[in-house]
């Protein structure tokens, strides 16, 4: 019957082409599954990696931390030996001066004063204390010119520390008259300049 035999080949016809279309469909839908599988493995590889970089900024931050730590006490501890260091040499300078050594001791105890004006201040206690011990020594040495200025500083600034009834107060009063008193002594016999009009 040529209608079936042409609705045969019209269903065969169908059939293939069904066909085609569902392995194509089949085709896309593998290919969609295989993406969606590579985009979730990208997005769990991108996630490990945020979560790696954070651990890692995490530790950075740590290593941070400990290396300013560690630099704050290293800080810390050579401010410490350089404060001993100063005060054995504020000890000998002392040591050597009432052995009478004043040569040997004013390098030290210059030494002392510009370390503790450096780390403390002008009028920090331990700097004034420098300060009148090096204007002791050079009084001592006659070197009053240099003494003078050093011993006016420190009594001045000690009178408005300290206060005029302080006993570091006294004592630096105390040498810078001793001073006073012996430029005057000095001067006083000093011999007179000869008379340009006497008779020569």
């Amino acid at each position: 019957n040529p209608t079936k035999s042409v609705a045969g080949a019209v269903a065969a016809a169908a059939f293939v082409a069904i066909s085609g279309l569902a392995w194509q469909l089949q085709e896309k839908t593998d290919e969609a599954v295989a993406n969606a599988e590579r985009a979730e493995a990208n997005a769990e590889e991108a996630a490990e990696n945020e979560e790696q970089a954070k651990r890692s900024a995490r530790q950075a931050e740590v290593l941070l931390d400990l290396a300013t730590a560690n630099a704050e006490e290293a800080e810390a501890q050579r401010g410490k030996a350089e404060r001993r260091a100063v005060d054995l040499q504020q000890v000998l300078g002392s040591l050597l001066r009432s052995e009478g050594k004043y040569d040997e001791a004013e390098p030290l105890l210059r030494e002392v004063l510009e370390t503790r004006r450096r780390t403390l201040g002008d009028e920090h206690l331990k700097t004034l204390s420098a300060i009148n011990n090096l204007g002791s020594i050079l009084l001592l040495q006659g070197k009053l010119d240099e003494a003078e200025p050093l011993l006016r500083e420190a009594l001045e600034t000690q009178r408005r520390i300290l206060g005029d009834e302080s006993g570091q107060t006294q004592i630096t009063k105390q040498r810078l008259e001793a001073l006073l008193n012996e430029r005057k002594g000095s001067e006083a016999s000093s011999p007179e300049p000869p008379d340009k009009d006497g008779d020569g």
